[in-house]
């Protein structure tokens, strides 16, 4: 009797410890998901896009984790101007009450879509008044939506791997040189990882994922406005999980798809084949990569603190003339264009770059507005204090590539387009990552 008086109310506390630890394992993660149509009417497309051939969105994540809040939005779109992209990160964090910094705002780089700008310079992509008024209307819907759907929520994340894409450089031992293009030999870096990050409601329905490869979306190619692959994969597993389900496509450091625009540029005598059902194809292995990712994803938290950063550095401005395009110098002997090798940098004023981190408990996604060389994404994934780190390019801003400084003598297509000069943009990236995530 005299030890049942002791034992019964140690069992008890340990019961109500026990309770309470299950709390706070559950945790106060809350996510809200939403996807908003935003594909022109066959009236507002301009030239030279002809029709639709498949629609495009805005698709947006909110978190909270009970204290602080953040948002991922992301738009089926090329580009943005820069100070338009300001002015949009501005407005939707604004929209969802949250620091700029809570905040990453990010397209898919689909080629098949209207760009975001109000000036062609020179540019083949077009845009429209009347397209950039809409986006910017729809994300502020959308995420008014994605809050609306809030619940209580669990994260977790998972890495596999998908072989559509390449490196961009393809080295020719008959030129000496690097030409663009795509590379099959494997000799030149690639990362062929795909990062999922996925997110359930508490009885295991996943409320969304986000979904980051590296790769330009250019297989369509036709002038008719598509989500390209991004957008293919994004139906493919929202297909799978049902309508309450988003997938969220992002873009890492990309290498170029294996069969970019497979209409085009095909051997004399070889029958062209249809991008669509190429990009189809592609969505649907990425897709099921997915998927299985998602299968082994092995246990998901709702016990996370949601943290982020957001810094601009500037950086020395130079523009490289001609660029090592086959538009731009001579690819061929009988070309006019200049050669592809006396290139030449022109100083230009400083350029900032947009570089932040969103960390949700042991995850973490850096990004910036600019488009990385695969060898420097991954090296910023693999210097990450935190395994579960993914890499996204929110936009093809200012800057338009970074590259590691041992990349410029060798006069790659990134090198020559980048807006950076050799000494900054690498150990920019590099540093603030760090600074973020300490």
């Amino acid at each position: 009797m005299t030890l049942n008086r002791y034992i019964q109310p140690a069992l008890v506390a340990f019961a109500l410890m026990a309770a309470t630890l299950g709390c706070v394992a559950q945790g106060s993660l809350k996510v809200g998901a939403s996807r908003i149509e935003i594909t022109p009417t066959a009236a507002e497309l301009p030239a030279p896009y002809t029709k639709v051939h498949d629609s495009i969105f805005i698709r947006t994540i909110l978190l909270d984790d009970g204290k602080t809040k953040a948002a991922v939005v992301v738009v089926d779109v090329p580009m943005v101007e820069g100070s338009m992209y300001n002015e949009m990160a501005a407005q939707a964090a604004k929209d969802a009450g949250i620091p700029e910094a809570n905040l990453i705002l990010a397209i898919s780089h689909t080629h098949n879509s209207l760009r975001l700008d109000t000036s062609m310079r020179g540019k083949r992509i077009p845009f429209t008044v009347e397209f950039n008024a809409k986006v910017k209307a729809t994300i502020t819907q959308s995420i008014k939506e994605a809050g609306a759907h809030m619940q209580a929520a669990r994260a977790g994340f998972g890495r596999g791997k998908a072989y559509i894409a390449a490196n961009r450089n393809e080295w020719s031992a008959k030129e000496g040189r690097y030409l663009v293009g795509v590379d099959r030999t494997g000799t030149q870096p690639f990362d062929p990882a795909v990062d999922v990050m996925r997110f359930d409601a508490t009885n295991g329905e996943p409320i969304a994922f986000l979904i980051n490869y590296g790769i330009e979306p250019v297989v369509a190619g036709a002038w008719e406005i598509s989500g390209d692959v991004p957008g293919a994969v994004a139906r493919y597993v929202e297909g799978h999980y049902g309508p309450g389900t988003v997938a969220v496509f992002t873009v890492s450091g990309a290498g170029d798809a294996l069969y970019p625009n497979p209409s085009a540029g095909n051997s004399p005598g070889r029958k062209p084949s249809s991008p669509f059902e190429v990009l189809s194809a592609m969505g649907t292995l990425v897709g099921e990569e997915v998927l299985s990712i998602s299968d082994g994803i092995g246990s998901t938290r709702g016990d996370v603190a949601i943290t982020a950063g957001l810094k601009t550095v500037m950086c020395p401005g130079k523009i490289t003339t001609p660029l090592n395009l086959p538009n731009s110098c001579a690819y061929t002997a009988d070309s006019k264009l200049p050669p592809c090798r006396d290139y030449k940098d022109e100083a230009v004023d400083p350029i900032g770059v947009r570089i932040g981190a969103l960390r949700i408990g042991q995850m973490a996604i850096v990004h910036a507005d600019v488009n990385v060389e695969p060898k420097l994404s991954m090296r910023m994934v693999s210097e990450s204090p935190l395994r579960n780190t993914m890499f996204v390019s929110t936009n093809f801003g200012p800057g338009w590539f970074i590259v590691e400084d041992a990349t410029y003598p060798l006069n790659t297509y990134e090198a020559t387009a980048s807006r950076f000069k050799v000494g900054c943009g690498e150990g920019a990236l590099l540093k603030t990552e760090a600074e973020l995530l300490r």
